[in-house]
């Protein structure tokens, strides 16, 4: 089963399944911490199976530290960010699509000592949005591709998220609910945008466009409240409805008039806290029924179980990489959550990539295209027949070499 599902990602990406044996090497990302077995079945499938000529193994929080490039370092951060940059030292904060990971590198190897995980991630975030929103607004049960749509449309960290709920009350009544029949705004031209981050004292909520496979497709899109009318302008629309309906009479069918035919309503639904409060349980998991602590919290126990000279070196590049780094306002409530937590000599300094999805990719890349840090790193074929699985060493950081390079 494993084979063909990997000779079957080789077909489809590089389109042809002996890709493995033709290139000779083969990157594989884990999770930290994984346990041997899963490491041993995964070498059996490259040498036996695939027929790769070497194998490397390595957590995704490692490679993560490996791509931030100099040019993505936050600017000014000093000499001691510079210097852990340069040794490729730093925390990682893996906020990914199953789970939340923290980490110390040093030297760009993990230290397995401090990694830390919260059972939350991408994944839950959606299902807590889902049901808000069915138990609000519509059902969206089943519906998991749109409500990860509209968490990537909508979605962002509100500083404070008790100012941003006092928001949404003082916006309007009503709060997060469905509107049936609305007239499109503007159908022929785009939506307008929304404010992925609003500042605090402003309305947070927005409208979401349900996708009706008619006018609207895809997964839909987001577009921001319409303007408020005062009571003056809503009897002066009504009137000014009721008059054209007494001039033109009874409503008759398009076919029949040669007129085209308006519109069909678009099915909206109005967000407001949701926006923030599905974000809000990676700070507090509680929220989301987990007894486990934070993402500040778990990386200042990361922090706080790596060698005490090296917690400075690392706080000063604290890496942010993950899906759920890229959310609005994720950096800025991060940095105030971590900040009390840390020592005073250990003040944090973020680094955020420019693309934090793709950012283990990138590190590994950059791994294979150095042929001595690939060596270094790697298992051959010839040293898996001969010493068998290196399960425990990936484990604790990488394969160890022989002396002589064997």
């Amino acid at each position: 089963m494993q084979r063909a599902l990997w000779a079957r990602g080789f077909k489809v990406i590089l389109g042809r399944s002996d890709a493995v044996a033709a290139g000779g090497g083969m990157l594989v990302t884990a999770p930290a911490l994984a346990l041997p077995p899963a490491l041993a079945a995964c070498e059996e499938v490259a040498f036996e199976e695939l027929g790769a000529r070497s194998l490397c193994i390595a957590p995704g929080l490692e490679l993560a530290a490996r791509a931030v490039s100099t040019a993505e370092e936050r600017p000014g951060s000093g000499a001691l960010a510079a210097a852990a940059a340069a040794c490729g030292t730093g925390l990682v904060v893996d906020v990914g699509f199953s789970s939340t990971s923290t980490a110390a590198v040093a030297d760009g190897r993990l230290l397995p000592g401090t990694v830390r995980r919260i059972d939350l991630g991408g994944k839950a975030l959606t299902s807590l949005l889902r049901e808000a929103v069915s138990f609000r607004a519509v059902s969206l049960a089943g519906e998991n591709h749109l409500a990860g749509a509209i968490k990537e449309a909508v979605a962002y960290v509100a500083a404070d998220p008790y100012a941003a709920a006092a928001d949404c009350a003082k916006g309007g009544s009503g709060g997060s609910g469905a509107s049936a029949a609305l007239p499109p705004s503007d159908p022929a031209g785009p939506p307008p945008p929304i404010d992925p981050c609003p500042p605090l004292g402003t309305d947070p909520r927005v409208e979401y466009v349900l996708p009706d496979g008619v006018s609207v497709r895809g997964a839909g899109f987001a577009r921001p409240l319409p303007p408020r009318l005062s009571r003056a302008e809503r009897q002066a629309a009504a009137a000014a409805a009721a008059a054209a309906t007494a001039t033109t009479g009874k409503k008759r069918p398009a076919s029949a008039s040669g007129a085209a035919a308006p519109p069909p309503p678009e099915n909206v639904i109005r967000l407001g806290l949701e926006r923030f409060m599905t974000v809000e349980a990676l700070f507090h998991p509680g929220d989301a029924g987990s007894g486990q602590g934070g993402v500040a919290e778990a990386a200042a126990a990361s922090l706080a179980a790596s060698p005490p000279h090296l917690r400075p070196l690392l706080s000063s590049r604290v890496l942010l990489v993950g899906g759920g780094a890229a959310c609005p306002g994720f950096a800025a409530r991060f940095a105030a959550e971590l900040t009390p937590l840390l020592p005073d000599d250990c003040p944090p300094a973020l680094v955020c990539p420019a693309d934090p999805v793709t950012a283990a990719w990138r590190g590994g890349a950059a791994l294979a295209g150095d042929p001595a840090a690939w060596a270094s790193r790697c298992l051959t074929k010839a040293e898996y027949e001969e010493r068998g699985s290196a399960a425990g060493e990936w484990c604790a950081g990488g394969v160890v070499k022989k002396q002589g390079g064997q």
